[in-house]
């Protein structure tokens, strides 16, 4: 089975290479060459678009996030102490 599967992917590869070669060279290909001081001034532009959220979002989204986590934590645990009751349950019975 793993030869088959070997083989197959050989196959594949050999089949469609060409074509994500070709997709490789067209899209590196279109991409601006920059140099290094050029990528840094464009980093900076592109960091200055960026609306960042205020203190007053970052706190009421970092809150709603814990309440989530506790939610679930907590569905989690019945969930599981359910299941292990329904096991020690089916164990019992002979």
């Amino acid at each position: 089975m793993e030869i088959r599967n070997f083989i197959l992917l050989r196959v594949f590869v050999r089949r469609f290479s060409c074509f994500f070669k070709n997709y490789y060279q067209e899209v590196v290909g279109n991409m601006a060459k920059t140099n290094p001081v050029q990528f840094f001034q464009q980093v900076r532009i592109e960091i200055s678009k960026v609306v960042w959220p205020t203190r007053n979002e970052t706190l009421i989204s970092t809150i709603m996030v814990l309440i989530m986590v506790f939610l679930a934590s907590m569905f989690f645990l019945l969930a599981d102490q359910v299941i292990a009751w329904f096991v020690q349950l089916l164990l019992s019975i002979r």
